[in-house]
Order: C-alpha cells, then sequence, then structure tokens
C-alpha cells in the first residue's frame, strides 16, 4: 500500500500539532500558545516560557494586575482597545498587556500604559517564598514584541540609568580679623577675594585720617578789633 507524500506531510502536521498542544497544557499555557510556539529565556538563574495572554498568568497576578476590574482601573489583554491617551473613552481600561514570562518560582510582565505620558510598564513577581509579591518594577517607552525583547529592554533600562552627580563642598576660607591697636584710627577689613562681573574687587580699605583745621591767629583777631 503506498501512501502518497501529501498524507504523509499531513499526517506530520498533525502530529506535530498535537506535540505542540500537549506541551502547553502541561505547562497550563493552553491559551498563551496561540502562536504554536513555545519561546523559553534564561534570565538571572530562571528559565522564562513566554505567554501572549492574561490569562496564561498565575490568578494572583491577574488580581494584581486589574483583569476583573471594570473601567479604568482594569487592564485590556493583548490586542484589545484600550485608552492610549488622556482622551479617556469611557468604558475602556488605562493599561493593556504586551507580554509575559513564567518560570517556576517567578514571572515577568510588561503592559502599556495610556494617558497624558504614554510608557510601558515592567513588573517582576516572585513565589519562591510565601504568596506571589512584587519584587521589582521598570518603565520604557517601547512595547517589546516577544519575551527576549522584553529581557533585553530591562537590560538595557538598568544600564542606562543615569548615576547620581557626587558634589564636593566648596572649602570655606576662614575670615580673618587683624588686633587694631587701641586709640588707633586705623581701620583694617577683610580683603575681598574673587570676581564679580569680571571686575577684580578692592584691596584692603583703610581710612584716612581728616585733615585738622587750621590754628586760628589770636594776633590777627586782636588786630581787626
Amino acid at each position: 500500500m503506498r501512501v502518497s507524500v501529501a498524507t504523509r506531510s499531513s499526517a506530520r502536521r498533525r502530529w506535530n500539532a498535537g506535540r505542540v498542544a500537549s506541551l502547553c497544557a502541561l505547562l497550563g499555557l493552553s491559551s498563551g500558545c496561540a502562536r504554536h510556539t513555545t519561546t523559553s529565556v534564561a534570565w538571572e538563574g530562571r528559565e522564562f516560557v513566554e505567554v501572549g495572554t492574561l490569562a496564561a498568568l498565575p490568578a494572583a497576578i491577574q488580581d494584581s494586575l486589574g483583569a476583573q476590574r471594570p473601567g479604568a482601573e482594569g487592564i485590556a489583554d493583548r490586542g484589545a482597545r484600550f485608552n492610549t491617551t488622556d482622551v479617556i473613552e469611557p468604558g475602556l481600561p488605562m493599561r493593556r498587556f504586551v507580554v509575559g514570562g513564567i518560570a517556576p518560582d517567578a514571572a515577568i510582565v510588561a503592559y502599556e500604559r495610556g494617558g497624558r505620558g504614554y510608557s510601558v510598564r515592567v513588573l517582576l513577581y516572585d513565589w519562591s517564598g510565601p504568596g506571589v509579591r512584587r519584587v521589582r518594577a521598570w518603565t520604557t517607552y517601547d512595547p517589546p514584541d516577544g519575551l527576549a525583547a522584553l529581557i533585553r529592554s530591562v537590560q538595557i533600562s538598568r544600564s542606562d540609568r543615569p548615576q547620581k552627580p557626587k558634589h564636593r563642598p566648596l572649602p570655606l576660607r576662614p575670615r580673618v580679623r587683624r588686633a587694631v591697636p587701641t586709640g588707633s584710627s586705623q581701620v583694617v577689613s577683610t580683603p575681598h577675594v574673587g570676581r564679580v562681573a569680571g571686575t577684580k574687587l578692592a584691596g584692603p580699605r583703610l581710612a584716612v585720617p581728616k585733615p585738622a583745621a587750621p590754628a586760628r591767629d589770636s594776633l590777627a583777631t586782636s588786630r581787626g578789633h
């Protein structure tokens, strides 16, 4: 009995599709395997498997993101409508799921945030201890195309973080006052150091004694009388 090439090809396609479906069911990601491919990315000692829908995330993370909340407080699934700008359409959420990745004890999720300033928020969840907790968060501005691009955007945002400049205080110059002898008319002030509007300040200022008044001529006065 001969089997045509077309029959063999069709049987192989059905076998591959069944294998992918079994793998998705084993991972609990049946709704996130719309592409019929399983992409995994190793990052920080964990192996994350890509998911493409909110329903593939653990229930605790869905609740944290507001998957069941109506209106602006909720979050739209991938490809659904949401408010991308501050022109708000009633009934639509302000956020939309982009992509995620699940590891045995962690998950990373990216979603878009609309409003006056559009951005992409990335959250890292961990449940290696008691309960699910959010351990890290990043903000980017381009929605990633897949899990590998998501991890890459996180790495770039961490490496490009600006460092705080180190401010060194300027040394203070003590004001020095000289002792002035008692009874002296000389006034000594602290020298001015620096420039104001490109002009050197004056040096020490000294008080100039006023000239003494001329003595009255007693003889001339008596002659005048």
